[in-house]
């Protein structure tokens, strides 16, 4: 069982605006969807398989796509800005 917080609420302050983490591959649940720039497909990019490499907090990180067209046999790749958020928040008593 948790301990229940005690005493006043937490006073958080971010100090800040981009920063890196140490990490090298950053696996996230969200699935990103781009539209291929050469032959105009959406292109769905799973963030729980794929990674993103030495992600930046606050400031931006890139996204790699890559896409294969089975009717021609064409490889498209490309890459595209995000930029991740951290929001730290006391957990409820």
């Amino acid at each position: 069982m948790k301990e229940k917080q005690k005493g006043p609420p937490l006073k958080i302050e971010r100090l800040g605006i981009g920063y890196s983490i140490d990490v090298k591959h950053c696996y996230l649940p969200f699935v990103v969807t781009d539209v291929c720039p050469t032959c105009g497909d959406e292109v769905a990019l799973d963030l729980r398989s794929s990674h993103i490499s030495y992600p930046n907090i606050g400031d931006g990180s890139w996204l790699y796509f890559y896409h294969y067209r089975e009717d021609t046999g064409d490889e498209h790749e490309w890459s595209r800005r995000v930029v991740l958020d951290v929001t730290l928040v006391e957990e409820p008593a």
